[in-house]
């Protein structure tokens, strides 16, 4: 009678079957539309995550169902190398929604891009928030187990039971012979090339073995003309003019006269 109290039409969000008794939680308000913000607890948010055929448990989500947040991100250390670990980032979180369909009578498996979940504002940022840093995946919980767990960080080191100083030096052996392997490469490709050179070169040498030789015929020197030098004295001819100093005083005068011999 509670349920059905108020004036204004309601509006059934699940499937209700012919006399199964009329829930609360399976109508609207009064003058409320069959939407999801329907369903939400006093004070909560609806949030999707991203999911696939792994990371949504196979499709075996429903809505009604209740499911763990893990966050799976890779941070780098100090010493550079990247270190992957998986945190529990919510517990029993109520789904409302797989894709589109808010339904609680649904019991067919189906894979779904999207699970919308119940949250606090403040779960809602911590998903937002995780879900641009790193990767979200569902764990899906028993269906009366809504008490929380006490958890802690799973890292790579705790799949073997390594502790990180094993596993840093493990690492730097994977290195070490990684290096050696490129090292060892590089030295059969420098063998490799010495050997084609050496195969060309002998093939080049065994062409030039087999060319028949050709006979060349030097010309016959010729005979360079002889040059004979002639010297000849020939007498020049004696000036036709002669100079005469006549001193005048002490005054020299020089005259151009007509020689006679």
């Amino acid at each position: 009678k509670e349920a059905m109290a108020g004036s204004g039409a309601r509006q059934a969000l699940q499937a209700i079957s012919a006399n199964e008794p009329i829930l609360a939680t399976k109508i609207t308000g009064p003058g409320q539309r069959a939407t999801l913000s329907a369903v939400l607890s006093e004070g909560m948010k609806a949030v999707s995550i991203r999911v696939n055929d792994v990371l949504g448990v196979a499709g075996f989500v429903f809505p009604g169902d209740r499911v763990d947040v893990l966050l799976t991100r890779t941070t780098r250390g100090e010493d550079g190398a990247d270190k992957s670990f998986v945190d529990v980032l919510l517990q029993s979180v109520k789904v409302l929604a797989v894709d589109q369909v808010a339904d609680e009578s649904k019991d067919n498996p189906q894979v779904v891009k999207a699970v919308t979940v119940e949250v606090s504002t403040k779960d809602a940022q911590k998903l937002t928030l995780a879900a641009g840093a790193g990767q979200l995946s569902l764990a899906l919980r028993q269906a009366a187990g809504s008490r929380g767990e006490v958890n802690e960080r799973v890292t790579l080191a705790d799949l073997t039971g390594d502790t990180p100083e094993d596993v840093a030096k493990r690492q730097a052996e994977l290195d070490r012979q990684a290096a050696e392997e490129a090292a060892r490469k590089q030295a059969d490709e420098k063998i490799d090339g010495l050997a084609k050179a050496v195969e060309r070169v002998g093939s080049q040498i065994d062409q030039m073995s087999k060319a028949k030789p050709v006979t060349v015929v030097a010309a016959a020197p010729q005979a360079q003309p002889q040059v004979k030098e002639v010297i000849k004295y020939v007498q020049p001819e004696p000036p036709k003019q002669a100079t005469v100093g006549v001193f005048r005083g002490i005054k020299l005068e020089t005259y151009e006269v007509p020689r006679q011999d």
